[in-house]
């Protein structure tokens, strides 16, 4: 079954979000500039994490945390999990290393 949510960005006309999901393969669409690049966008985003979108002007909000759950369970949403993760951990390792810069700089310079 697909779902399709209108969301309003900056230009004039509204995006068309597309969600497709039937057993365990699940698929998404936005013709929003990120999305015609098949880049991962936060209109998609934001409805994957059970959200309503900003700028949301048509499609059933009623659908959005069954389409979350159904990605959710989808080999794409642990694929999506694991991504979160790691961003985590990037975050993490990137305070570490400010950390550790200003450490050897404070040891240089006594």
């Amino acid at each position: 079954m697909i779902q399709t949510f209108k969301i309003q960005g900056s230009g004039t006309d509204p995006y068309s979000t597309n969600f497709l999901h039937i057993d365990t393969t699940f698929s998404a669409q936005c013709n929003c500039p990120a999305g015609v690049k098949q880049q991962l966008c936060k209109h998609i985003i934001s409805i994957l994490e059970g959200e309503i979108p900003k700028g949301l002007i048509d499609g059933d909000t009623n659908q959005i945390s069954s389409i979350a759950k159904a990605f959710q369970a989808s080999e794409t949403g642990a694929a999506y999990n694991a991504y979160l993760q790691l961003n985590t951990e990037i975050a993490s390792l990137k305070k570490e290393l400010a950390n550790r810069k200003k450490q050897i700089a404070r040891m240089l310079y006594k």
